[in-house]
């Protein structure tokens, strides 16, 4: 972007000259036109930035302030050398009369949020806006400029947890990513009945990314995490804190290295896998959650599951070799929290994991082993669970592996019988693979797993049309999910498309009874949780919402109602109480829902 002044450009772009590509305002002379001057230049940021704004209204972010000789620029940039993102606005001054042309690097203004505009408000002070909040910033010293007063526009909502019928427990931070090297998460203590108010009752700031609240015993405990740069790992985070007369107090804090996650390792969106014996290609899902989500086994314990890998180089080949982990944390009455030691088993050198189910105080891990078949170009596997037993603090004990059809989705309220979904691409002729998805139960014990039923529930697919599976959820020996069918004709001129939530009952693990299929207007759908009675389904065409159904039977779900949101958000993020339910927005905050 380029401002003229007379015979002098100040223009806003890249410089990579020094071998790092950084933001950069230069000043030309251009009195010469066939002999453009570079007269000066200031680079600003690390790395790549960019500045928060269109081409087409750029200038009302690129400022150059002739009365007071200052440029001001919003910007944001990436940080190689602290793995950070950087947010503000930069001062430089600007001087363009005959005797003093040239640019000078001053201050930083910082800002929380992703800063969008800074907007002189007298020589001495700026107003500076992000999506987050509006400061006043002094400048008088431009080199160390003062925010004098902020305002907050809006919280970056990523948990909500309702307390009693007066409190709520809210988790903010910033709407920088989750990398960022030092963000500071705020947990909110704000009114039930209007958990969106500019004025909490109280705010307690924590250093890193904290993601979920649990209720645990009489107190609470938010889990988070933290990059180390230092060490090149994250480090999950928890922290214990209690309520008592409006006021919020941190008890006890703990924190241990790890990549406590189970999606960025071994949980690929394709993966391969093969039904009884061997054969096809396996449509894979993640389970499991960020890397501070931890599974709340008790009223005052949680577990936490980790992939660590290791890797050889062999022949021009990678072989990786990864370990389960798993380790419990317990907040006692107190509030002081007790960790438990590291649990382990490894996986044969290139299998990788499939899914994580939690149920009847027991973990279900899903694996994957690669099969080596002679003279077919197809890729075969043999899956594989390991049950872990977390009925017993700091002592987890896993069971032998047992070969099994697909990945585990759940498993009945006995756990006798687990429930497992079996994605393949089977081979029809000689160069043709059709997709086609099983649900079935199994009859589990210590060495083998019995089928007991199975039921073809995503159809072979053909050249023109196709079906998934978008969302699921297992509860009480019930199946509920939405299927996506799309099919077209030869020419591809026209398609439809359909969705339905179907409900399967798994009562009789030896009879999988599809008991109710519903035609969905909404084509689109994604999460599904159910809480108080009613099964929430994001839903994500053309506006964003969720839609409701009431469980009066749980077999024949109701339509209750669709509620827009304002945002993305999802029905993992739903909390109830009493008639109302609660989902947290982003940046939009906490909607609220008014159910019937």
């Amino acid at each position: 972007y380029i401002e003229p002044r007379g015979d002098t450009l100040v223009a806003l772009g890249h410089d990579d000259t020094s071998g790092e590509t950084t933001l950069a305002v230069s000043m030309f002379d251009v009195s010469n036109i066939d002999n453009p001057k570079m007269l000066s230049r200031v680079n600003f940021g690390e790395g790549w930035g960019w500045v928060p704004t269109e081409k087409n209204d750029i200038h009302k972010a690129f400022k150059v302030l002739d009365d007071i000789n200052l440029v001001i620029v919003p910007f944001s940039s990436w940080s190689y050398k602290n793995y950070d993102y950087i947010s503000g606005i930069q001062l430089i001054d600007y001087f363009n009369d005959e005797n003093n042309k040239g640019l000078v690097k001053r201050g930083l203004v910082e800002h929380s949020g992703w800063v969008q505009r800074g907007i002189p408000y007298t020589g001495e002070k700026l107003l500076t806006v992000s999506n987050e909040a509006v400061q006043v910033v002094d400048i008088a010293n431009r080199d160390k400029p003062v925010v004098n007063a902020a305002l907050e526009l809006a919280r970056n909502s990523v948990d909500f947890l309702p307390v009693d019928a007066t409190y709520g427990l809210e988790l903010s931070t910033t709407t920088l990513y989750y990398w960022d090297n030092n963000p500071i998460t705020k947990v909110n203590l704000v009114p039930l009945s209007n958990p969106n108010t500019s004025k909490p009752f109280q705010s307690l700031s924590l250093n890193g990314y904290f993601t979920k609240l649990y209720k645990v015993g009489t107190n609470f405990a938010a889990v988070g995490y933290l990059w180390d740069s230092n060490n090149n790992n994250y480090k999950v985070l928890i922290k214990s804190f209690s309520i008592k007369n409006s006021l919020l107090k941190i008890i006890d804090e703990v924190e241990f290295v790890g990549n406590y996650n189970w999606y960025y390792y071994g949980c690929p969106m394709y993966d391969y896998a093969g039904p009884i014996g061997r054969g096809g290609y396996y449509y894979g899902g993640c389970y499991g959650g960020g890397s501070s989500v931890a599974e709340q086994l008790a009223d005052q314990t949680l577990v936490f599951s980790n992939l660590k890998y290791d890797y050889t180089y062999e022949g021009n080949e990678y072989h990786y070799k990864y370990t389960v982990v798993m380790k419990q944390v317990r907040v006692k009455e107190d509030g002081s929290i007790v960790e438990g030691k590291e649990f382990s088993f490894g996986l044969p050198e290139d299998s990788y994991t499939g899914g994580l189910v939690y149920q009847n105080m027991k973990a279900y891990i899903t694996y994957f082993v690669p099969l080596k078949v002679e003279n077919d170009d197809f890729y075969y596997v043999k899956g594989y669970v390991r049950v872990a037993d977390l009925s017993e603090f700091d002592n987890i004990v896993f069971s032998n592996p047992v070969n099994i059809p697909g990945t585990v989705i759940g498993a009945s309220i006995s756990g006798k019988y687990i429930y497992t979904l079996d994605y393949q691409y089977l081979k029809v002729s000689k160069d043709e693979y059709r997709m086609v998805g099983y649900l079935n139960t199994l009859y589990l014990t210590d060495k083998k797993a019995y089928l007991q039923d199975r039921m073809e529930i995503i159809p072979i697919s053909s050249d023109r049309t196709y079906s998934y599976i978008s969302s699921y959820t297992v509860q009480d020996e019930k199946f509920y999910y939405t299927i996506f069918t799309s099919s077209c004709n030869s020419d591809y001129s026209k398609c439809t498309y359909t969705n339905n939530l179907n409900t399967i009952s798994l009562l009789d693990p030896e009879d999988i009874t599809l008991k109710s299929s519903i035609a969905l207007k909404n084509y689109s759908t994604g999460t599904m949780k159910i809480v108080s009675n009613r099964l929430f389904i994001t839903s994500y065409d053309y506006v964003s919402g969720l839609l409701v159904y009431k469980l009066t039977d749980p077999f024949f779900p109701v339509f209750e109602a669709f509620y827009r949101t304002d945002g993305w958000t999802s029905a993992d993020n739903v909390t109830t109480s009493d008639n109302n339910a609660f989902v947290t927005a982003g940046p939009y905050g906490i909607q609220v829902i008014n159910l019937r």
